[in-house]
């Protein structure tokens, strides 16, 4: 059952049961999900489902394997770390490459976990490929992104991708209908003022200014896969920059003891194109 800690919906947790059941597990995949999903722990448990002693397509939570890999001190699961500035660099990637060059030391599998793949440079990014081009049947690479249009086109081919949403519900409609209205007046240049009026009932309470840009993000994700009309006013990339805006945001606005909340939100909407 340790996969269903992950908190992300059923159908993904079965499909990746099943790769494990059915020994089709991949050379290198994409997690990508905004921040609502904990990336790290869900690669983690899937490491573990992959080599648990139980072989069951899923962890058992007590074999030694299964236990290293929840104190981070498994051998053959290998982390890769940013640099000071909280970039992946080419010289990470290539220790990486020269770890994968050694056989599992314990398991059956060497499995790397990348997160913030999205911080990857560009050179690490080539280097990188030439392995993914390259796969070792012993080993398994996860990258884990909040926006997967940062990785070139040649890494994403290379892997099979799991786009995780954690919406199971949509917004309450008073903040879907306020979303609405700014991510339509944001697509058509409007004022800044304007867009001030339309918040201004929100005033500074953070939990609603989450609430409010939680409902922006569902919107822009609409608008993306097609389940809005207004998909042809917008272009990808601009709704890719969007949703980042407000990933960080919501980041921020969590993380960060006494940011003002309205102040955050008057800087989403200039970043994403109030004038």
């Amino acid at each position: 059952m340790s996969l269903e800690r992950t908190g992300i919906p059923q159908k993904y947790i079965d499909r990746l049961r099943a790769t494990v059941v059915n020994d089709t597990v991949m050379h290198a995949y994409i997690f990508e999900s905004d921040s609502t999903v904990d990336k790290v722990l869900l690669a983690r448990e899937f490491a573990k489902a992959i080599l648990c002693e139980e072989h069951t397509g899923s962890a058992c939570d007590k074999c030694l394997t299964c236990t290293r890999i929840d104190n981070e001190n498994h051998e053959d699961i290998i982390y890769a770390e940013t640099n000071e500035n909280g970039t992946v660099v080419d010289k990470e990637v290539e220790r990486i490459q020269g770890r994968l060059k050694l056989r599992p030391l314990v398991g059956n599998k060497t499995i790397v976990i990348v997160p913030h793949a999205d911080t990857i440079t560009v050179r690490a990014q080539n280097r990188l490929l030439k392995t993914l081009e390259e796969p070792l049947g012993d080993s398994v690479i996860i990258l884990l992104s909040e926006n997967i249009e940062n990785l070139l086109p040649t890494i994403r081919s290379r892997c099979v991708i799991y786009r995780i949403s954690n919406y199971n519900s949509v917004p309450d409609s008073e903040y879907m209908t306020m979303a609405q209205e700014l991510v339509t007046m944001l697509g058509s240049k409007a004022p800044f003022y304007k867009l001030v009026k339309i918040i201004e009932p929100i005033g500074s309470k953070r939990q609603e200014v989450i609430s409010l840009l939680e409902a922006m993000e569902y919107v822009y994700r609409d608008i993306l896969v097609g389940k809005s009309d207004k998909k042809r006013l917008y272009k990808r990339q601009y709704i890719y920059d969007a949703v980042s805006v407000l990933e960080a945001a919501k980041r921020d606005l969590t993380t960060i003891i006494g940011i003002k909340a309205d102040y955050m939100l008057k800087d989403v909407l200039l970043k994403i194109g109030g004038k």
